[in-house]
């Protein structure tokens, strides 16, 4: 019988034939850092669900109460005994096996299997810290080949991009060669396992492949591609149950650790940092577990912003606190309980926020994510600045159009270059255009400023500055485009305005730049329309 020592740095020794021992030291060194809580040894894979486990630095594994770690040997193995050692007796807690006999009074399974499985049948954790494995390898038969099932979720539920976009399929490492068919390469292409969205429309994508003997089965499967144009504002759902997109959208497993993957639904992407002892898990009970001082950076492509980021489905008692969002300000709905969905809205336009789990677990199933376009200004804005010089009035009317308007307050205000001292009112009619969200939204609107300094006053420049939600939208300054010298000068909204050209007749459409005669309120002015 020969005996091998696996330690921290795991030293792999030849095997020989027969019967075998193999002793296994268990430590957060040996076994977290793959990701997936498994390790391979010559010819014995252990595996600790990571949801199932904790990895402590005192080089132990915690198993929770009712929860399973497996033994299983390569092809042809066949485990006979497991002897299970222990921080200290307290720490060891009643286990129970899928086959064969467990004596907990030795700590030991005694059996014969080529799998091993045990649950801890307590309620309180157990900290193993090694297994000593005794098994003998035989001849190895023939596998029979299985059907390969890594395209079943695409033909489920097809695949959804927008113009510009790309999503790789997951496939294992051992996958057979795929060769794929594509019914319409004008909408989506799709070259080494990538899908490319191009065009607004639909295709067909094949995937074929030959058998593998002793692996796969030979097969195809059809999905379906729909791509469109990225809307302009939309919630998209990072979705963490057993049936939810996450293994659709990543190349992981549900138990397995996702620091450090990027996760990329419509025009947002999700992606978690290990900052404390415990990584950041997918749990097999569905749901992400985002230990303290982990964190979860959310990202809105260029264009877009954050609107507010729901967590759905927290659980776990204390398990939940409002996660820190570092130098982006927000609210939380402060009120919810662990149980609630914990929404946060975002102040301004953030394109991206971090939550930091500085301060307690957080637990959650879903990450609803709403984001928007980032507004723009449609075209350069119009001002028009009239002084009426003997009564000292200034009027400002402006007009710009918003592109991608959210709905958020507009607020337009002005002050005159080297005059800061002298202040506008709004003197916007009340039939002036809503300001509403739409696809583009006009604004306009009549600023006036009345001061003794502007009595005769020359070379004026006005500053306009215009602003969405409290942030800065633009800027603009102009000059006076009409002097009059008559004692006031009316606003429009004083009834409505009519234009007439020079030679008296009334205009209907007046063109901007063009001079006109615009009565008002009884009163005319020559403008600059």
């Amino acid at each position: 019988m020969k005996k091998l020592l696996l330690t921290l740095l795991l030293f792999t020794l030849g095997l020989a034939a027969q019967a075998t021992t193999e002793e296994l030291t268990l430590s957060s060194s040996t076994i977290a850092n793959n990701g997936k809580g498994t390790f391979c040894n010559g010819d014995i894979m252990l595996t600790f669900d990571t949801s199932n486990a904790s990895f402590s630095q005192s080089n132990h594994i915690r198993v929770y109460g009712g929860k399973t770690f497996t033994i299983a040997g390569a092809d042809g193995v066949t485990i006979s005994e497991i002897v299970i050692e222990s921080t200290t007796a307290s720490y060891y807690k009643k286990l129970s096996a899928n086959v064969g006999t467990m004596d907990n009074a030795t700590k030991t399974w005694t059996g014969s299997s080529n799998i091993v499985e045990l649950t801890n049948t307590e309620s309180a954790q157990a900290r193993l810290t090694k297994l000593t494995i005794t098994y003998e390898k035989g001849a190895v038969g023939p596998k029979e080949p299985v059907d390969f099932t890594a395209f079943d979720k695409l033909v489920e539920d097809g695949v959804a991009l927008y113009i510009g976009k790309t999503q790789t399929i997951a496939l294992p490492e051992n996958a057979p060669e795929i060769s794929y068919s594509n019914t319409n390469p004008a909408a989506a292409t799709i070259e080494n396992g990538v899908i490319t969205a191009l065009a607004v429309g639909e295709t067909e994508i094949t995937a074929s492949w030959n058998a593998v003997p002793e692996t796969w089965n030979a097969g195809e499967k059809t999905f379906k591609v729909t791509v469109s144009e990225a809307p302009d504002t939309d919630v998209v759902t990072f979705d963490f149950t057993t049936s939810g997109n996450i293994a659709t959208l990543t190349n992981k497993t549900i138990g397995s650790t996702i620091d450090g993957t990027t996760i990329t639904n419509g025009m947002v992407s999700i992606v978690t940092t290990k900052g404390g002892n415990n990584a950041t898990l997918w749990h097999s009970n569905g749901e992400i577990r985002l230990y303290k001082s982990n964190t979860l950076k959310v990202s809105a492509e260029e264009g877009y912003y954050i609107v507010s980021a729901t967590f759905i489905g927290a659980t776990g008692n204390d398990n939940w606190g409002d996660l820190a969002t570092g130098s982006v300000t927000g609210s939380w709905n402060t009120t919810a309980s662990y149980a609630d969905d914990h929404i946060w809205t975002a102040e301004g336009q953030p394109t991206e926020v971090t939550f930091d789990a500085s301060g307690k677990r957080c637990y959650f199933e879903k990450l609803n994510v709403e984001y928007a376009k980032v507004p723009t200004l449609d075209g350069d804005p119009t001002i028009n600045v009239t002084h009426a010089s003997k009564k000292g009035v200034l009027i400002v009317e402006y007009s710009f159009k918003i592109a991608n308007h959210n709905g958020k307050p507009v607020e337009v205000t002005a002050n005159i270059a080297g005059m800061e001292h002298i202040a506008f009112v709004d003197a916007t009619p009340a039939n002036a255009p809503a300001r509403v969200a739409g696809e583009s939204t006009a604004v306009s609107g009549t600023l006036r400023a009345e001061h003794a300094d502007l009595v005769d006053a020359s070379n004026l420049n006005v500053n306009l500055k215009a602003t969405l939600d409290g942030q800065e939208f633009f800027t603009r300054q102009a000059t006076v485009t009409n002097t009059t010298g008559i004692e006031d000068v009316t606003v429009e909204g004083e009834g409505e305005a009519e234009y007439f050209n020079l030679q008296g007749l009334r205009v209907a459409q007046p063109e901007a730049g063009q001079l006109y005669i615009k009565r008002q309120a009884g009163k005319a002015v020559k403008v600059r329309f």
